[in-house]
């Protein structure tokens, strides 16, 4: 996405006209003679010595060469009339002195109303409903002057952008050391340190009118409680806990079900279906787990949305698409209930038992087109364009890699082991939907499956490979051999030791070492390169305390992804839920996919989190990212 396009998202729609106007600048830079132009040209002040003095270092160094090479349309030709440096050094100043006016203006009224709350606290009239109102207002201006800050940074960024287009354009290194003294003017009126503490004095005040003895405020916790009173987060609440209490229920009663009659139940039938279940949980809980990962995101100011170049029109919307999973979820979960009790008590309530999944997919069909229309905007190609780069980086047709590329890699390789379900599901249907006995396909199973489990290492492989050639930057050969030690893993995995005449002791020391080789180098990637953590031996998270999550946070989900990456330690333990062997298989394959979708969820957070800090992939030219705040009305 071009950073004009990116600005559209970023911009306040009640201040677009006070933003620096990135596309007219880059207008002039092209020299277009247009009416526009003509017409600013001959308005201007053509003696401002400012202007003059930064276009006498300019001109110092070059003149636009004659036989330019480009071709221009008939109403693109230079005019020999307008001295297009002026006028864009002119325009850019008129500009920056509009940001600064707006600034100062906008930080004069919130200004104004902490006073005003201050000179209404003075009042010993004052009953505990207006006292609550007095904290909301406080809150709602901290938000203000957030997204002002946001303004100030977002103007900042577009000076930089466009002195490096005219630096590109017209070949020049002047024009980009003038950024410097452009961002000191518009950085000396930030107020942001002396608006914070009136801010958090004044909240203090409503705290101690309120009869609270609060002498120092936690500014943390003062701004997670803002981001829930002014975002509102807590507004679906009621909708998920009932639903959430319905599946909490469901599930009980089916595994109640399920453990008291074990002995009655045809398990070849049960087992011939339930793989499909499992791929539907498995999917629906991924997809929870990322769009509670924005929220998360969104909750501490991680802007994903512009780091990803992602269509913020969507992503505002996961409150819906949350809700809209866990009643995906709660159908997948009623379906299988009454399939497990169609088959226990022989109730027959289909002709055939597969129907009960035809008619689950009819729903999920339905409510997913229909009532939610989730298909709705055109923005969401994003997505299905860039998974078919990463399928076509397999093949070495894309030229470079974007970060949502990579994100979307990664989650591949988090998903590698539902493939196994997908194969049975060709499977299932291949062999006639029969449901006597789990379907077998020999091929599918040793061939395809370990082809399929392997593939998404080999795209991030892939990925890596192109990121070398385009940067030539040894990290990208390092981060290649985490995603081979995944290859060697599901090879370890899936070939049958014994045809080589290893016994069965051997086979599982050469899996062990392949798991805890693959895992230690995983583990310790995701915590060094992936989030950005113990890279000096002074500080376990990162120097300046240069951190967007509450420091514990760090610490626990560190703790999370090491028991997460261990897991595989299950398949090799002789755990015996019930007595029936395929189902203790078939459980602790679902509670391996359900702990990976979970942990590839919270590694996201951390790794989006360490690209908005440090840019720590080099994906984008400037460091700083504008916060992910939502505009409200003060």
């Amino acid at each position: 996405m071009k950073f004009a396009e990116k600005l559209k998202h970023m911009k306040v729609k009640s201040w677009e006209h006070k933003y620096i106007d990135y596309k007219f600048l880059k207008k002039i830079i092209k020299r277009k003679c247009n009416p526009d132009i003509i017409s600013l040209y001959e308005r201007i002040d053509k003696n401002n010595l400012d202007v003059k003095e930064v276009c006498s270092l300019i001109n110092s160094e070059y003149k636009y060469p004659p036989n330019h090479k480009e071709k221009k349309k008939k109403s693109d030709i230079e005019c020999v009339d307008i001295d297009y440096d002026y006028l864009f050094f002119y325009i850019l100043e008129e500009y920056i002195n509009m940001v600064k006016e707006h600034y100062v203006n906008e930080c004069s009224f919130l200004t104004e109303k902490l006073n005003e709350i201050k000179y209404f606290l003075e009042s010993d009239k004052i009953n505990l409903k207006e006292i609550e109102m007095s904290k909301t207002k406080c809150l709602h201006i901290y938000n203000s002057f957030d997204i002002l800050n946001n303004y100030l940074n977002i103007n900042v960024l577009s000076v930089y952008k466009i002195l490096k287009k005219k630096n590109k354009k017209e070949k020049l290194t002047t024009s980009l050391d003038l950024y410097q003294k452009y961002c000191n003017n518009l950085h000396q009126i930030s107020k942001e340190e002396q608006l914070n503490e009136k801010i958090k004095s004044t909240y203090l005040l409503v705290q101690k009118k309120r009869g609270d003895n609060c002498e120092k405020l936690d500014f943390l916790n003062f701004k997670i409680y803002i981001k829930s009173k002014i975002e509102k987060i807590g507004q679906y609440k009621g909708t998920l806990y009932i639903l959430c209490g319905i599946l909490i229920t469901l599930i009980i009663n089916t595994i109640i079900l399920l453990y008291i009659n074990i002995n009655n139940i045809n398990m070849n039938v049960i087992l011939s279906v339930l793989p499909v279940y499992r791929l539907l949980y498995v999917l629906n809980f991924f997809f929870l787990f990322i769009f509670g990962s924005f929220l998360f995101m969104q909750f501490y100011g991680v802007n994903f949305t512009y780091i990803l170049d992602l269509n913020k029109i969507i992503i505002d919307e996961y409150y819906y698409l949350i809700n809209y999973v866990i009643l995906i979820i709660f159908l997948t979960t009623l379906s299988l209930l009454i399939f497990l009790l169609d088959v226990l008590f022989q109730i027959h309530i289909f002709s055939n038992i597969v129907f009960h999944v035809f008619v689950l997919f009819i729903l999920l069909f339905c409510t997913t087109i229909f009532p939610f229309n989730f298909y709705k905007y055109k923005e969401n190609n994003f997505v299905f364009s860039s998974l078919l780069r990463v399928l076509l980086s397999g093949l070495f047709l894309v030229n470079n890699v974007n970060l949502l590329d990579n994100i979307i890699g990664d989650i591949l390789t988090s998903l590698s082991k539902t493939f196994s379900d997908v194969q049975y599901l060709l499977c299932f249907l291949l062999k006639g939907m029969k449901t006597k006995e789990p379907a077998k396909c020999p091929i599918l199973e040793t061939y395809i499956n370990p082809i399929f489990l392997a593939l998404p290492f080999y795209l991030r492989l892939c990925q890596c490979l192109i990121r070398f050639n385009n940067e030539r930057e040894k990290v990208h050969i390092y981060n290649m051999l985490k995603y081979l030690s995944g290859i060697f893993i599901v090879i370890c995995t899936s070939f049958n030791w014994s045809y080589f005449g290893f016994d069965i002791y051997t086979s599982k020391l050469i899996l062990v070492c392949s798991y805890v080789i693959g895992s230690t180098y995983m583990y310790i990637w995701d915590l060094y390169c992936d989030w950005g953590l113990l890279k000096e031996y002074n500080h376990l998270l990162r120097k300046n305390n240069n951190i967007m999550y509450p420091p514990h946070y760090y610490y626990f989900a560190g703790l999370l992804n090491l028991i997460f990456r261990l897991t595989w330690a299950i398949t090799i333990m002789p755990i015996n839920i019930f007595e029936n062997k395929e189902i203790n298989s078939f459980l602790i394959t679902f509670f391996l996919m359900f702990i990976e979708v979970l942990r590839r969820s919270i590694w996201m957070c951390f790794r989006l989190e360490n690209e908005h800090v440090t840019n720590a992939s080099r994906y984008r030219a400037i460091l700083w990212v504008p916060r992910l705040t939502k505009k409200k009305k003060f």
